[in-house]
């Protein structure tokens, strides 16, 4: 099972700077990659746009400064993007094209399997540097398969993407000592595990019954609707008429 958990970043200028420029790059890649399959439409599958950035990549080198998982995920971005609209059309939903991005809104960089390393509460992330972070609660044990790092509102975040153990692999009881458990009228309950527990039956009613009959009868003499009725020595009127015992 994976679970995100995220924090709010810090950033000096220079860092931040080189955030936005990775940002730009990458919202730049987005719209090439879908301009590239509006043009040749039913040509191109999500293998033949990932290959695609390598060629880019030769015609355009300023690429080379954003990571090259991240911008992997630029791919893989867009064709979420396209399987959704493919989803909504097929439940009878009037869709148009995807929309290119224009500058400001592409706010999100996705860091997949590498290009990321945590120390404390300061992320690295390759091509950009060191970012701290407020680690207002611990990350869990498991392993940190992403860092997605994203603008929200004029403030900057880091989501840690961590697989947790899969704790369905463990046994929850001790297979090597099994007791089994019967309960009863006379005994409350017996256990067996090759020898013979029994815990007698308390019999809390028995034990209350006499209070009871006394606060039935002391309770039928006071006025309906009343305060003294409603709560008569901690012994609460139900709704049905009856009361109930205090613990």
């Amino acid at each position: 099972m994976q679970l995100s958990y995220k924090y709010r970043a810090y950033l000096d200028k220079e860092i931040e700077k080189k955030l936005f420029h990775n940002l730009d790059l990458c919202r730049w890649l987005y719209n090439t990659l879908l301009g590239i399959l509006n043009a040749h439409r039913g040509e191109f599958g999500k293998q033949d746009t990932q290959d695609a950035i390598v060629q880019i990549k030769l015609v355009y080198p300023e690429l080379n400064d954003v990571h090259s998982k991240v911008l992997q995920m630029v791919n893989y971005r867009l064709w979420s993007a396209i399987k959704g609209l493919s989803k909504l059309k097929k439940k009878g939903r009037r869709i148009g094209r995807l929309k290119y991005k224009k500058k400001g809104r592409y706010n999100t960089l996705e860091y997949n399997q590498s290009g990321f390393a945590i120390d404390g509460n300061v992320l690295s992330l390759s091509k950009v540097g060191e970012i701290p972070f407020d680690m207002h609660r611990p990350l869990p044990d498991g392993d940190i398969k992403g860092v997605v790092v994203t603008r929200q509102d004029g403030s900057w975040y880091v989501i840690m993407q961590v697989e947790l153990p899969d704790v369905s692999a463990k046994p929850l009881f001790n297979e090597s000592r099994i007791v089994g458990l019967d309960v009863g009228v006379t005994s409350f309950v017996r256990g067996y595990d090759g020898e013979h527990h029994e815990v007698e039956n308390p019999k809390l009613l028995a034990h209350k019954l006499d209070e009871l009959r006394f606060r039935e009868r002391e309770l039928s003499r006071k006025q309906k609707g009343s305060n003294n009725r409603r709560v008569s020595g901690g012994f609460k009127v139900l709704k049905s008429g009856g009361i109930k015992m205090p613990k």
